[in-house]
């Protein structure tokens, strides 16, 4: 019981940090920016986020992935710009 009020409190701690803070290059991302930024992307999708995203499943090579995440980017692109 007092592991799971725990965990509940550092979830709670890290879903209000924001922005992850990743290199501006995503061939110096390590997996921990790529889980961080999907994280955040998932909460607050835009179609920046996925391209980063797409971006650095592209640097490792994973074109599945890649594509699947340009795809969510340019869908979100045009919301955006049918939003405004």
């Amino acid at each position: 019981m007092i592991f799971h009020l725990v965990l509940q409190q550092i979830e709670g701690l890290t879903a209000d940090l924001g922005k992850p803070h990743v290199p501006s290059q995503v061939g110096r991302w390590t997996d921990v920016h790529y889980r961080a930024v999907l994280d955040y992307v998932t909460r607050y999708p835009t179609s920046d986020g996925y391209l980063r995203l797409g971006s650095y499943m592209e640097h490792r090579r994973d074109h599945r992935s890649a594509l699947l995440y340009l795809k969510k980017a340019e869908l979100l692109s045009s919301i955006e710009a049918d939003s405004e």
